[in-house]
């Protein structure tokens, strides 16, 4: 079977977080109150996109994040996985030396061929990664959108 290819903006993702990165730590040093902006923006989950003859899987990583607190939602071609990491609390600290991990809402979307199964997608949630299957179809009519459920384990 030829191989379908799609355009993949991730490459465009990595770069700009890596560039964000960079910004926010120049900005912290002399101004300590832009770090508090950090926690009041969506960020963006790494996700590995590959493709079988049979299916498109998708892992998202998100560790510490309840498989409650994860959504995913399909709209014709395109995956929406969104969520919140909660900040939990650190007793007995009176200050912190780096804050890498981000907490607050996070979203991804994920652009999918047109020859997918809407109705089959299957999401499971283990050891902190999100791994999503996307069957394949043969190319007909299209649904509309739909939530799609998570399992743990």
């Amino acid at each position: 079977m030829a191989q379908r290819t799609w355009f993949d903006f991730s490459e465009f993702e990595r770069l700009w977080r890596e560039m964000d990165a960079w910004v926010e730590r120049i900005m912290e040093r002399p101004f300590p109150r832009f770090a508090v902006a950090r926690a009041s923006r969506v960020w963006l989950p790494a996700v590995d996109v590959c493709e079988s003859d049979n299916a498109i899987h998708i892992t998202v990583e998100l560790a510490g994040v309840h498989p409650t607190e994860i959504t995913v939602e399909y709209q014709p071609y395109e995956l929406t996985i969104s969520g919140t990491r909660h900040r939990r609390q650190m007793e007995n600290v009176n200050s912190c030396h780096r804050l890498e991990i981000n907490y607050g809402p996070f979203e991804r979307r994920i652009q999918l061929p047109t020859d997918i199964d809407p109705d089959g997608i299957k999401a499971r949630f283990d050891a902190g990664l999100l791994h999503i299957t996307v069957p394949k179809r043969p190319a007909n009519a299209t649904r509309e959108s739909i939530r799609v459920e998570i399992k743990e384990g």
